[in-house]
């Protein structure tokens, strides 16, 4: 039986400036459509529509992501007939990953834009070996520039993600 892992991997650079060059959203549909990836093929296919559904991304916002991400080198497409094909590459020049839990695409409790911060921010948390909990020691004005999303915004989903118990805030900290 060929089972899944629990975790997709995020490619990154290792530095704390990257992947500055995409947005949150960017980085949750890379996750989605990498969640579809045939080991042995590097290929992936799901459609729009099933993106949509399993994170909750308007279709056209998908659109503009597969732009972005194949502008920044994450996948190439290919289009047979009406099926999209996304080409990952099979050695990445970046040498970097951050495992994400496959679970959070599929939260329904969570909005699209919770999950991106959650990808997005996953990156940036140290795991508390006491608790298992990630933690951010980053305040919400040093995030916003790691991550592309202004201290309000960090600041919402922050309020938002504690009111569903995804993560306590604390003085200095975030954890999830």
């Amino acid at each position: 039986m060929n089972k899944k892992k629990p975790f997709i991997m995020l490619p990154h650079s290792g530095d704390s400036t990257y992947p500055n060059d995409i947005s949150p959203q960017d980085i949750l549909i890379y996750l989605a459509i990498k969640n579809h990836m045939n080991k042995e093929s590097y290929e992936a296919f799901p459609s729009y529509a099933t993106i949509s559904k399993e994170i909750g991304a308007a279709i056209n916002t998908i659109r503009k992501s597969v732009i972005t991400l194949q502008e920044h080198g994450y996948f190439s497409t290919r289009k047979e007939g009406k099926k999209m094909y996304y080409i990952f590459p099979k050695t990445d020049k970046l040498k970097h990953f951050e495992p994400f839990s496959r679970e959070f695409l599929y939260k329904p409790e969570l909005t699209f834009m919770e999950k991106a911060y959650i990808a997005a921010s996953q990156r940036f948390m140290l795991k508390n070996e006491d608790t298992g909990e990630g933690e951010i020691f980053y305040p919400n004005s040093q995030l916003s520039k790691l991550i592309n999303f202004s201290e309000s915004t960090i600041s919402k989903y922050n309020h938002s993600l504690e009111s569903k118990g995804y993560l306590t805030l604390g003085s200095n900290f975030t954890k999830r």
